[in-house]
Formats: structure tokens, C-alpha cells, sequence
């Protein structure tokens, strides 16, 4: 069963949507509960990016960088690996309306940009490119 990259990033994005939405509604309301439920949704969502991603590396068999789907997609996953970090050393809830709505904002772009089949670069098989990214 071939499993399309739209597929694969559909429900990340959706997740991300809906701690976008729960942030929003805790930014007018300030209720700790609906912040925790956000950052909890927000957490599963990168947890199905990271899988997402891991899937993705392994069926082209490199780092998914090779064309904009691509790259948004390990761009928004960045974006909230950083929000994460920072959430447990500093404790800013207000950040998550920031941090979710840009997530969700890139992975709906990396949703709606066209999968442009991109040509293997030889410099893009190269160790220090994941390191590059990693770090």
C-alpha cells in the first residue's frame, strides 16, 4: 500500500490546526486547562511529525529536503521542536499561540504547495547536511 506524502502530513497539519484553534481561545480566556490541552495536542501533532518525517527519510531513502513540500514540512517541525524546548526551560504559555499558529501556518502550505518531483543532488547525500540540519 503506497501511502502519498499528503497523507502522511494531512494529520500533523490538522493537529496543529487544533492547538492553533485551543491557543487562540486560551489567548481571550486564560484558562490553564485549555493551555495544557493545547500543548498537549500540540505535542501529539509533532509526534506524528517526527513520525511522518522518519517514514518519509526512510521511503526516499535521504533527509526529505528536496523540494518545498519537503522543506516546509521540516521547517514547521523545526519551528515546533523550538517551541517545545522552550515551553519546558521557560514556561511562556502565551508563546503557543505564536509558535502553534506558525506551525500550523507553514504546514498548511506544505500541504497545498504542489509534490514537484525533484531530481537527487549529490550534495544533498552528504553527511554533513543532516548535521547541518540536526544541529
Amino acid at each position: 500500500m503506497e501511502i502519498s506524502v499528503k497523507m502522511l502530513l494531512a494529520l500533523p497539519c490538522l493537529l496543529y490546526l487544533a492547538s492553533a484553534a485551543l491557543y487562540v481561545i486560551y489567548l481571550f480566556r486564560q484558562k490553564a486547562s485549555t493551555q495544557k490541552m493545547a500543548f498537549g495536542l500540540f505535542c501529539v501533532a509533532v509526534a506524528f511529525h517526527v513520525l511522518a518525517t522518519i517514514i518519509l527519510a526512510f521511503k526516499i531513502g535521504n533527509l526529505p529536503v528536496h523540494n518545498m513540500q519537503q522543506t516546509l514540512s521540516l521547517a514547521a517541525l523545526a519551528v515546533s521542536c523550538a517551541f517545545i524546548y522552550a515551553q519546558k526551560v521557560f514556561r511562556l504559555k502565551i508563546l503557543g499561540v505564536f509558535a502553534s499558529c506558525l506551525a500550523a501556518g507553514v504546514m498548511v502550505g506544505a500541504v497545498a504547495v504542489p509534490q514537484a518531483p525533484a531530481e537527487q543532488q549529490a550534495i544533498l547525500n552528504s553527511f554533513w547536511l543532516w548535521f547541518h540540519i540536526i544541529l
